[in-house]
């Protein structure tokens, strides 16, 4: 009885192990890829690797980068509202000219 609790433990323990270490979070974007971010100032796009709310603009040094959405329908990326509206405003995601739903796919201009 000793050696079959033993066991147990061990397939418990290597069960919890192999779970512990899978991650849930998305692998990190390969080279030339990544978010697609907006200059708030200038329009601009950019294919951002990274998280952050605002990320710097590598043209002016300021932190104007906001994620971006793209629109199909009239093919222009706008900046993406917050997550938290997203989730809980029906129509957060829609395009402001079109009204078409939009996108965080779509067309990268500029690389950073």
């Amino acid at each position: 009885m000793n050696k079959t609790l033993c066991a147990a433990a061990v397939v418990l323990c290597a069960s919890l192990l192999a779970c512990g270490c899978s991650s849930d979070e998305p692998a990190a974007a390969e080279e030339g890829e990544g978010t697609a971010y907006i200059c708030t100032e200038t329009r601009e796009v950019f294919a951002v690797s990274g998280t952050e709310p605002k990320a710097i603009n590598p043209q002016t040094g300021r932190r104007t980068l906001a994620p971006a959405m793209y629109c199909e329908s009239c093919k222009k990326w706008y900046p993406a509202p917050p997550l938290e509206t997203l989730q809980r405003t029906p129509g957060a995601s829609l395009c402001p000219k079109t009204g078409q739903p939009m996108d965080v796919s779509g067309p990268i201009l500029s690389r950073r």
